[in-house]
């Protein structure tokens, strides 16, 4: 995978090399944290859909948590919707040949009984892609 930001390239690469090691007793996966959430089929995505919260930006949440989430986030996601952010999401998936393994770990509810182990195998590197196009931790897995 080529990577445009120095930055994120070393992240990916760090990462790959513990994950290539596997003696860090799966650290890995806590840098993943809650990306399954916006995934196809995960929690947030699924909440703002069925809430019609699709079409919102992070400007429209309450005002108690504007200031939070707008220092947090990065320039790219404050810019979009939620369904935005979703789609980019997906075309990252999608475009790394993953979606529909993704889709097959969402089928069983409940969503504790996923392996994250292999749902985070999979997604590993549509994380880093997001991450290149300019999303930040907070964005994907805070």
């Amino acid at each position: 995978m080529e990577l445009q930001n120095p930055e994120v390239r070393e992240e990916y690469e760090k990462f790959q090399r513990m994950i290539a090691d596997d003696t860090d007793g799966n650290k890995w996966l806590v840098h993943l944290n809650n990306f399954l959430f916006n995934l196809p089929g995960g929690y947030m995505r699924t909440y703002h859909e069925s809430s019609g919260k699709l079409d919102e930006r992070l400007n429209d949440l309450d005002p108690s948590y504007v200031n939070y989430y707008l220092e947090k986030s990065s320039k790219l996601r404050s810019s979009q919707t939620n369904r935005q952010f979703y789609e980019t999401v997906e075309k990252a998936l999608r475009e790394d040949g993953v979606l529909e393994s993704v889709l097959k770990c969402f089928d069983t509810p409940p969503h504790t009984s996923i392996d994250r182990r292999e749902l985070y195998s999979l997604v590993f590197p549509s994380f880093f892609r997001l991450r290149d196009m300019g999303y930040n931790w907070f964005d994907l897995a805070g």
